[in-house]
């Protein structure tokens, strides 16, 4: 009788983990996100706030949020939204592995939900009328906004949003234009 409880006990333990293994594009998904996280966390100025995705049946969106200290401008928040988002589509697009599991290939900004939360060192929004607190992207679209915090519920308003290849073509024109003037090189 002991032997067939242990017997039972292990075989229902090889159950458990066999039905809790993550699927094979959900490793490397994750493996791909945490990389990208640790990456962009490296130096202290950003830290990770939020993760999730869709990813069901195979990897239709993965998204990312990310908090730092700054007070930037509609300029200097897209060039970090854009320089970041560019970063990340480039290493989903470019990892052959991953690729069959890609709900769409190649992958775009409609598949990467990207947020930076720019804050004061009290941990608040950054506030001002020109300053950023917050950017999103949603359908293709980014949008910029601030603190209000006159109002009660709602605390952020948007102060401006474009298509995000707009914002991609504003920001590659800007890095020509460095490069030109002798500025220096970049990579976006």
């Amino acid at each position: 009788m002991k032997y067939f409880v242990i017997f039972g006990l292990a075989l229902l333990s090889l159950a458990w983990l066999g039905c809790n293994r993550e699927p094979y594009y959900l490793y490397l998904a994750h493996k791909l996100r945490d990389q990208y996280i640790a990456d962009v966390t490296r130096d202290g100025r950003f830290r990770l706030e939020a993760i999730g995705g869709a990813m069901a049946d195979d990897i239709q969106k993965f998204n990312i949020g990310f908090g730092t200290v700054a007070s930037p401008t509609v300029e200097q928040a897209r060039v970090e939204f854009v320089t970041k988002a560019e970063e990340f589509l480039q290493r989903v697009n470019s990892w052959e592995e991953i690729r069959p599991y890609l709900h769409d290939y190649p992958a775009t900004i409609k598949n990467f939900g990207l947020t930076l939360t720019f804050r004061s060192p009290s941990g608040r929004f950054s506030v001002g009328p020109e300053t950023v607190a917050y950017v999103s992207t949603a359908y293709g679209t980014v949008f910029y906004s601030r603190d209000n915090p006159t109002t009660k519920r709602l605390r952020l308003e948007d102060i401006h949003s474009e298509p995000y290849e707009e914002a991609l073509r504003i920001v590659r024109q800007q890095h020509l234009e460095l490069l030109h003037s002798g500025g220096g090189t970049t990579s976006t």
